[in-house]
């Protein structure tokens, strides 16, 4: 009895894990989707680097929520979107799909 009532509670924390990792995933798609938008915007504009004067020390600036992310730069923009496709948790990706 106690044994069936562990592996129903495992089940069902597998099952939230699940919902929360695909949120994550459906999340990413939708920011990378942003960030190739932006992108293509900055790149209309010439925008390679950043058109940001950035306060010292830089790593503690952040846009607005809203801002105009192209001012970062596509250069900026294509890393972030390289740093979100390779996450570590991708490759767990098929362990979702069982």
């Amino acid at each position: 009895m106690i044994s069936e009532l562990k592996n129903n509670i495992i089940d069902n924390l597998e099952d939230i894990l699940k919902v929360i990792k695909r949120a994550q995933v459906e999340d990413d798609f939708k920011r990378i989707d942003y960030l190739l938008e932006q992108k293509g915007i900055a790149i209309e504009m010439n925008m390679n680097k950043s058109e940001i004067n950035l306060p010292t020390p830089s790593y503690q600036y952040s846009l607005p929520k809203g801002s105009a992310y192209y001012l970062r730069g596509y250069n900026a923009i294509d890393k972030e979107i390289s740093l979100i496709k390779n996450c570590k948790y991708r490759d767990e990706i098929f362990y979702l799909n069982k």
